[in-house]
């Protein structure tokens, strides 16, 4: 249960951090950054900083809201330890990516692309992992029509999935001795044929299973 309180020290640090550095920060921030890994996109300051707050407290809202949300609720509580290990994940890395835009926004120039990206794809190796050891429920997970019709394609279509996550982690990782343009294209080309193999995997396990 203490573990399901460290979501609230992100959100109270991200708000010490916001006021800490308000003077430190320029007026105008770099809030965004391109697939070359430069940056292309600003805020003004109050908005850069608020931003990062903003954005824990709705991830703590959903990571409290979908035990409560969520038909299935004794599923869900089967591997509520695994489905708070994959927030911890999700909000380890979205508080990394701000923590890196404020560092570069105090004058320390790096390529961005290089230090987010691997991160990334250690989040998706996380998933990965995770994802074999869910049970049946329409909030967290691989939610096919299929895999939502039989428990058994569920825990194909997500042993599958969970595999593929993890490759695609591995290559994404890996990507970060290519060009950052290069990574960003691993990044989301690899998700984009893990959706669509797994989608095509659960319909056939299911088709298989119902004849």
């Amino acid at each position: 249960m203490k573990g399901r309180l460290v979501p609230v020290g992100f959100l109270l640090f991200s708000l010490f951090l916001a006021v800490v550095l308000y003077g430190a920060m320029p007026s105008r921030m770099v809030t965004h950054w391109g697939i070359d890994g430069l940056p292309n996109g600003w805020m003004d300051k109050f908005w850069g900083l608020a931003v990062y707050p903003l954005m824990n407290l709705l991830l703590l809202l959903v990571y409290y809201g979908v035990p409560v949300l969520e038909p299935r609720k004794k599923n869900l509580e089967a591997f509520r330890k695994d489905y708070d290990r994959l927030m911890m994940w999700i909000f380890g890395v979205l508080n990394y990516i701000f923590i890196l835009s404020f560092v570069y926004n105090l004058g320390v120039v790096f390529d961005m692309g290089k230090m987010v990206i691997p991160a990334l794809g250690l989040l998706y190796v996380a998933i990965g992992m995770i994802l074999p050891r869910s049970k049946q429920n329409f909030m967290v997970g691989i939610r096919t029509p299929w895999s939502l019709a039989s428990e058994k394609v569920w825990q194909k279509t997500h042993f599958f999935g969970g595999r593929l996550f993890v490759f695609a982690g591995l290559l994404t990782i890996g990507s970060v001795f290519l060009p950052s343009r290069w990574g960003f294209f691993i990044l989301i080309g690899s998700m984009l044929l893990v959706t669509l193999l797994t989608v095509v995997y659960s319909w056939k396990v299911y088709r298989r299973e119902t004849k």
